[in-house]
């Protein structure tokens, strides 16, 4: 259904219903999706594919998907939206907020704090990206 919901965002007919998946889907890759897009401000889906070099004078190369994006009509409470994913009960929403708050600057001490808690989530992968996050704000 994430798929589906990817591909569906190429229009903008449901932009505003984006927050309500976000926190009210049933399945958590519908959350992540929706959170992610909301919190970027953009849809992307698949395009189509194209070569990459891995060793251009031994001729390999490897087929890579291409992505294309469109801002969203309805934009969203950046900060509310991560703040809300981070309490979810799946953990791939919970690092989906968790990489928001590495790439997007919040308030220090919000994210400060949101970090903090995240620290000891049971999911490994949302704990490395806390860890991160208050090491590279620590320097």
């Amino acid at each position: 259904m994430a798929t589906v919901l990817r591909y569906a965002l190429r229009e903008g007919s449901l932009d505003g219903h984006l927050e309500g998946l976000a926190c009210e889907a049933i399945q958590p890759a519908v959350r992540a999706t929706a959170a992610q897009a909301l919190i970027d401000g953009y849809a992307t889906w698949p395009s189509g594919w194209t070569w990459r070099w891995v060793n251009k004078p031994m001729g390999f190369r490897r087929r890579e998907t291409t992505y294309s994006k469109r801002a969203l009509e309805h934009p969203a409470d950046r900060a509310r939206l991560i703040e809300v994913s981070a309490r979810d009960r799946s953990a791939i929403v919970r690092r989906v907020a968790a990489s928001s708050i590495i790439q997007y600057e919040l308030e220090p001490d919000a994210a400060h704090k949101m970090a903090v808690v995240m620290m000891t989530d049971k999911s490994p992968s949302v704990r490395e990206r806390a860890e991160f996050f208050l090491k590279r704000a620590a320097s």
